[in-house]
């Protein structure tokens, strides 16, 4: 896996986390295929495509979805992460930890599968599993 890769994988967590502390509902969606699939932290249904995905954000009454970008989030850390790349695919496992308006932190596990339709396009989120991190 070469430099480059590992780069472009760090902006697009950088926007991704840049876009959750802003709220910017679009700027997240803009980040996941459009047939991405999430297994949120808050949410016991998986949700397949940007559709089932943006009420998880947002929040809505009709799915019962508080909205995640609603909790109050001023920062959100990688603490660390293991990346496997391949030319048109990418998976990482790792931590992160979100840092509310409140003084809390929170902590999650993730694992993020990037993926590209053509070798020229930017990487996009196709699948994301986040969970609270288990503590002894």
């Amino acid at each position: 896996m070469g430099q480059t890769v590992k780069n472009e994988i760090e902006q697009v967590k950088s926007k991704w986390g840049q876009a959750i502390v802003a709220a910017d509902l679009q700027g997240v969606l803009n980040l996941y295929q459009s047939e991405a699939l999430l297994k949120p932290t808050l949410s016991d249904r998986i949700r397949e495509g940007i559709k089932e995905i943006a009420p998880y954000f947002e929040g809505s009454a009709e799915t019962g979805d508080a909205g995640f970008l609603k909790q109050g989030i001023t920062r959100v850390e990688f603490t660390y992460s293991f990346l496997k790349a391949r030319e048109l695919w990418c998976v990482e496992v790792g931590q992160y930890t979100f840092h509310k308006e409140s003084g809390e932190s929170v902590d999650g596990d993730y694992t993020f599968v990037f993926e590209k339709k053509q070798p020229n396009e930017e990487w996009k989120i196709s699948s994301h599993h986040s969970s609270l991190t288990y503590r002894n």
